[in-house]
């Protein structure tokens, strides 16, 4: 009873600060998609909702496919599982023409990915993919203008055509040497945009053909390893009401989260996350109060 009360102002006085936080993820259904594998998903004859995500479930198959993202949310966290199964695959067109989006978070468990996936999100800036990603096909990030820096997954092997055209405000992109078939317009229209990688990969050679600048990251750390700050848990360099909320419901059991986000969000320390965890990042995040480890540096 006492957790449940807790909780509950815990709640009212994170609604009190920011109306809409969650960051809910939302998906369209439909009755065939494909399947990681490239074959065809057969529905169960039902098209259902889960958090502002259509979606469609072949359980025979055990895959879970966004298809369409109805939200309004500026940060999005894709879900890794519904109805039980791993959600492992996106379709085309599941993000396309979402304004509002700024910050996608996509869980470990999505595969493949379908065409114009984000293609015009005229505010996207990042997007956090998949680290079990494996195929990826054409128009992905086109026409996303104000998209900054993306770091593409040590899984993929190859990029389809077209991926990052007429992203005029992209600045940085990683590409890891697992990559060895680029197309040559990867990158059209993109003209601020540096290429970081490994001396001698396909990266290096593309960037060079290209005359865009290339960093060698080969001695030292890619995106992927940056530090990560307590109570920052949704990795943006901030600490807002929006991590608050997700150490709130991990510590009712709502959300799954990484053992990393976890230990970010222990703030006092204690080895669990509770409500007060909640309540102090949401105190710093408004000014109202410091708590020493809050903005540190997470070690190892």
């Amino acid at each position: 009873m006492k957790k449940t009360v807790k909780l509950k102002a815990a709640t009212l006085l994170l609604a009190a600060v920011i109306t809409a936080a969650s960051g809910s993820v939302s998906a369209m259904a439909a009755q065939t998609a494909s399947a990681p594998s490239g074959e065809e998903i057969h529905v169960e004859q039902s098209k259902d909702v889960y958090d502002n995500f259509e979606y469609i479930v072949d359980h025979d198959r055990g895959i879970a496919s966004i298809v369409k993202y109805i939200g309004s949310d500026s940060d999005v966290r894709i879900p890794s599982t519904i109805e039980g199964v791993s959600v492992r695959h996106i379709g085309t067109n599941a993000f396309r023409f979402c304004n509002t989006l700024v910050n996608v978070y996509m869980p470990d468990t999505v595969e493949t990915m379908d065409s114009f996936i984000f293609s015009n999100c005229d505010n996207l800036e990042t997007v956090e993919l998949s680290n079990s990603l494996r195929e990826m096909w054409q128009y992905i990030f086109n026409s996303c203008p104000k998209l900054k820096k993306i770091s593409l997954p040590e899984s993929l092997t190859y990029l389809e055509h077209w991926t990052f055209q007429f992203c005029g405000s992209l600045e940085e992109v990683y590409i890891p040497s697992s990559i060895t078939d680029i197309k040559d317009d990867e990158l059209m229209f993109c003209s601020n945009v540096t290429i970081k990688g490994h001396k001698g990969s396909a990266a290096e050679q593309f960037a060079n053909k290209k005359g865009i600048p290339f960093v060698d990251v080969s001695s030292s750390t890619t995106d992927n390893n940056d530090s990560k700050y307590f109570g920052d848990l949704d990795d943006d360099e901030q600490i807002t009401a929006n991590d608050a909320l997700m150490t709130l419901r991990l510590s009712a059991d709502m959300s799954e989260l990484t053992p990393e986000q976890k230990k970010l969000a222990d703030i006092d320390g204690d080895g669990s996350v509770t409500a007060n965890d909640a309540l102090a990042i949401l105190r710093y995040s408004v000014g109202l109060g410091n708590v020493d480890s809050i903005g540190k540096p997470l070690t190892a």
